[in-house]
């Protein structure tokens, strides 16, 4: 297997890079090249983890600095003369630009690598037109499915041991698949990425107990799958919860909203996270875009929890950042996926500041019965009371689609506000003759 050199945040003059060495013991000397300087890498490696001596696995993130606002930078990690691995990524420019050279933002999630055996995410991203090109990824969850295929897990339990071993396994598959240009690994190593998890970072429906999936049935389960998991996340991920990018007029904060989740339904961020972003929604000097795990216009799960899937309305932190959107000064474009369709909808506070949803899933659908159907936002936003939150009516664009699909956002400023242009790309059957779909069009203020 061979090592790998991941792009993750970056600034204006800063890039993170993660190294995943597959082996057993990595180089004692090492570089990353490319940048203004060779950046040593240095001794300070971590095991992914020690359960399975089958899966030596470690890794590091480096911090490339000096780097040039809005520049793009070919990356290599480079032993004794030999280049290991490669990676490219754009740093941010200072402000958003003008409408001459737009800042695209491709937003995604949901990827199934079992389901793509024709490489089709990789060679869409591939063959998309210069003008569509991403500077940075927002990947909002989902981007493993560990609990699949559901046939393996369902009729057995597992080892700490062995969960170790397929978990590695399933993390190495997809992102190390770059091949000629197929998979996700072009995807995975062609663009600075701020990630975020959702529930098949850990498992359908976490961290409630499944009921297809023995393994999370007992707390302990639940414990050590939990454990493996945030270890493999935080390795070939990101170990950041929270991400903050600053491109005036433009403010953007990304939380996840799966890993501090509680069983009892009172958090689905970790309250300082929340606190943060409530201080940040209250302090916008501009437009805003908030990066979620799941949808805000969607009613409670109810009783279908149990079975699919908990959202965010059915936690009591949802109430906090209801009353955070709802008291906002300026226009806020919330980006996020989970529910395997694509889908724009609107609502206009009492104060005239406008909250749009643009939803960005599948990449590539885990499974027919789990998608292939769209659904309408519900009328209001919240959908449910939330006490000192008023109530405004969502309406619902055009734009639809059911297909496989990442989306581009391209942004740029017009005096103090922001320009958006929407577009889904469908993937199409092999990737290769992706299709864009026009979504969203408007200006935030």
């Amino acid at each position: 297997m061979n090592p790998l050199l991941l792009p993750r945040e970056v600034t204006a003059t800063d890039a993170w890079v993660g190294v995943v060495w597959p082996g057993a013991q990595p180089p004692a000397s090492m570089t990353i090249v490319g940048g203004p300087a060779e950046q040593p890498v240095g001794a300070a490696w971590q095991p992914v983890f020690s359960i399975d001596p089958r899966q030596p696995s470690s890794f590091q993130r480096a911090q490339v600095s000096g780097l040039s606002p809005g520049t793009s930078y070919q990356l290599a990690l480079v032993s004794g003369g030999q280049v290991l691995a490669q990676c490219r990524l754009k740093t941010l420019p200072d402000a958003l630009p003008s409408a001459s050279l737009p800042l695209n933002m491709l937003i995604a999630s949901c990827y199934s690598e079992l389901r793509d055996g024709a490489g089709a995410l990789g060679r869409a991203y591939a063959r998309l037109p210069a003008a569509s090109q991403p500077d940075l990824a927002i990947m909002m969850g989902d981007q493993v499915y560990l609990d699949t295929p559901v046939a393996h897990f369902l009729l057995r339990r597992h080892t700490p041991e062995q969960l170790a071993f397929e978990f590695a396994s399933n993390y190495q598959a997809t992102w190390a698949a770059n091949q000629p240009d197929t998979g996700f690994g072009p995807l995975a190593t062609g663009v600075a990425a701020f990630l975020s998890g959702d529930d098949h970072e850990l498992w359908n429906n976490a961290p409630t107990p499944a009921v297809h999936l023995p393994d999370t049935w007992t707390g302990d389960g639940r414990e050590i799958w939990s454990k493996i998991a945030a270890l493999l996340f935080d390795a070939y991920q990101t170990p950041r919860r929270l991400h903050a990018l600053e491109l005036p007029p433009l403010s953007i904060r990304s939380v996840d909203t799966r890993f501090a989740r509680a069983a009892d339904h009172s958090v689905f961020m970790d309250p300082q996270a929340m606190t943060e972003i409530a201080a940040w929604l209250a302090t916008l000097s501009g437009p805003g875009m908030l990066i979620l795990g799941q949808p805000i216009f969607v009613t409670e799960a109810g009783w279908r929890g149990n079975l699919a899937d908990w959202g965010l309305p059915d936690f009591a932190q949802y109430d906090d950042l209801v009353r955070a959107l709802t008291s906002v000064q300026h226009d806020v474009l919330v980006v996020t996926g989970d529910v395997h369709f694509g889908r724009v909808a609107e609502a206009v506070l009492p104060n005239g500041s406008r909250l749009v949803e643009i939803i960005a899933s599948p990449m590539v659908l885990v499974d027919d019965r789990a998608g292939r159907s769209w659904h309408e936002p519900p009328s209001a936003f919240p959908a449910r009371p939330v006490p000192c939150a008023p109530t405004s009516a969502v309406t619902v664009n055009p734009y639809r689609t059911i297909e496989n699909h990442f989306s581009i956002l391209s942004l740029w400023a017009e005096g103090q506000a922001v320009r958006v242009d929407h577009s889904g790309w469908e993937i199409g059957v092999d990737g290769s003759l992706p299709r864009p779909v026009p979504g969203y069009s408007g200006r935030l203020q």
